[in-house]
């Protein structure tokens, strides 16, 4: 992760060293499918892996915000995309969606 070079508060990924995490607990993964996982859903433009060396993973995803002013239209809820990400039906959906990813999850 570096900071990025025209918005200092802001970082960009540009890549991993490996292509497998090894998990605190020595469990091996390859975080490239869960990522791909992730981004079947609609909501989900892209998704980024992280856990190496620790007892559990971590994804961070960035949002589509037209499949947000969507999702929230027709839940009737303001499409602002910050206040409809707090929104239960959105961290419902989330949630769901991660549910569905780990339950999809293999060890290596």
């Amino acid at each position: 992760m570096l900071e990025h070079p025209s918005n200092p508060p802001c970082f960009f990924f540009s890549g991993r060293e490996t292509d497998t995490l090894n998990t605190s607990v020595g469990q091996l993964v390859h975080p490239n499918a869960l990522e791909d996982q992730l981004k079947l859903s609609t909501l989900i433009n892209q998704a980024v892996i992280f856990g190496e060396g620790r007892p559990y993973l971590t994804a961070i995803v960035s949002l589509n915000p037209s499949e947000m002013n969507r999702m929230a239209k027709e839940k009737g809820v303001q499409p602002k995309l910050v206040r409809f990400c707090v929104k239960p039906q959105c961290l419902l959906y989330l949630s769901l969606t991660t549910s569905s990813t780990n339950s999809h999850t293999i060890a290596v």
